[in-house]
């Protein structure tokens, strides 16, 4: 499975329209576009789908495996505004070849139950309308287990000015803090120690044009940081990255309740540990998404 991969998952990417006037996330676009017109309970499914690339140096394989996270989300509405939702996750990777060039067979794997609030309200500041949410997260995948993870906290903001009916932008930021027990582990795939994640902030503009009803084009552009623990005990010292990242995605609208995401995405590392020059637009370091929104109930 591509770490990668799944990062962009939990970040839920790009920003989707709704009819709220606040900006909602990817991952609840098609629950949240029925504001004030669903019940107080519903159901709903997501899934993000991708064939991860091949690691730097090792050659290219035909048969790649697709690797898709999904997840079913119970959701209960409190007003026109706010939301409680619980999202039982899990990974699918069909046979093929890995990121590493290893051949795999067909696995699922649970990833890490969350629980999720949201408020699509927060106010104004001027004619910039406020939202967000909060999400924690359970150590219920093999990956966070294997950290001895308590569980991480995610804080998501939106900031989003409309300049005409049809054109809108958005500033995201979205702060992740991990609930470590300590700060390094044996990692199963390479079986030498690496640290655990102290921080992460995802945080990037967005620009969006409604084109139609159906359709909706987006661009984006910000940064990925993420801060590793230092370890005494296995001599390493503490970690910061940056990631340059920039992309664009076409939100289609197929019928109320049913919505797909076409999505392509650049994260370039900059400030690399061994003092390379970041090197913009490689394949290795682009991503291509399939995400699908399912209202269910």
């Amino acid at each position: 499975m591509s770490k990668r991969i799944l990062a962009l998952a939990l970040t839920a990417m790009f920003v989707a329209p709704a009819t709220h006037a606040a900006v909602l996330d990817g991952d609840d676009a098609v629950v949240s576009s029925t504001s004030g017109k669903f019940k107080d309970w519903s159901l709903s499914f997501f899934s993000l789908a991708s064939r991860p690339n091949m690691e730097e140096g090792k050659p290219d394989q035909k048969d790649r495996s697709i690797f898709a996270y999904n997840y079913l989300s119970t959701n209960y509405k409190v007003d026109s505004t706010q939301r409680y939702s619980l999202r039982v996750p899990f990974g699918y990777t069909s046979p093929g070849y890995n990121e590493r060039g290893e051949n795999k067979s067909e696995e699922f794997q649970m990833q890490d139950v969350h629980f999720v609030y949201s408020n699509y309200d927060w106010g104004y500041i001027g004619d910039v309308d406020l939202s967000g949410k909060v999400k924690f997260y359970l150590p219920t995948s093999k990956s966070t287990l294997d950290k001895k993870s308590i569980g991480y906290l995610k804080f998501e903001g939106y900031a989003d000015y409309t300049i005409s009916r049809n054109w809108s932008i958005a500033y995201i930021a979205k702060p992740e803090i991990y609930l470590q027990t300590q700060t390094s582990y044996i990692n199963s795939n390479t079986g030498r120690a690496s640290r655990t994640a102290i921080a992460e902030l995802e945080h990037y503009g967005q620009l969006q044009w409604d084109v139609h009803s159906m359709v909706s084009l987006q661009l984006k552009t910000g940064f990925n940081e993420r801060w590793e623990n230092s370890s005494a005990a296995q001599n390493l010292d503490g970690r910061h990255y940056t990631q340059f990242v920039y992309g664009a995605a076409a939100w289609i609208r197929v019928q109320r309740g049913l919505m797909f995401t076409l999505v392509v995405e650049n994260q370039t590392e900059i400030g690399t540990i061994r003092g390379d020059s970041a090197k913009y637009g490689l394949p290795e370091n682009t991503d291509y998404l399939l995400l699908t929104n399912i209202a269910i109930l």
